[in-house]
Order: C-alpha cells, then sequence, then structure tokens
C-alpha cells in the first residue's frame, strides 16, 4: 500500500531494523525507521531542509 503525504510526497514502504515494513496508515513511523519515498525532487528537498538526510540503496 502506498500512502500519500500532502499531495506531494509518497510513502512507498518503511525499513526498521533492516526489514522492510508495509506502508500502512496503522504503522507509526519512529526515529530510527528509513522512510522510502517517491516524489518530486524538489518536494524532497523541501524536507531535506527539515533536517532528514537523502540517501540511495540497492534495495
Amino acid at each position: 500500500m502506498t500512502l500519500e503525504y500532502g499531495g506531494r510526497l509518497h510513502i512507498e514502504g518503511v525499513y526498521r531494523n533492516n526489514e522492510l515494513l508495509d506502508a500502512n496508515p496503522d504503522l507509526i513511523i519512529k526515529t530510527s525507521d528509513i522512510i522510502v519515498v517517491a516524489g518530486a525532487v524538489r518536494d524532497i528537498d523541501r524536507f531535506n531542509k527539515n533536517g532528514l538526510v537523502e540517501m540511495t540503496d540497492e534495495k
């Protein structure tokens, strides 16, 4: 399931302890989670300004 955030970014999944979790409305994001998002570069950059770190991963 893909969740839409603010019409700009789509949460595709969440990595927690090296396990890919399904993005669903009941999932509570933890500070140590890695969130997989898709969206326009300008929108991702906007969230990077809030202290988030962009990274790439072959997974």
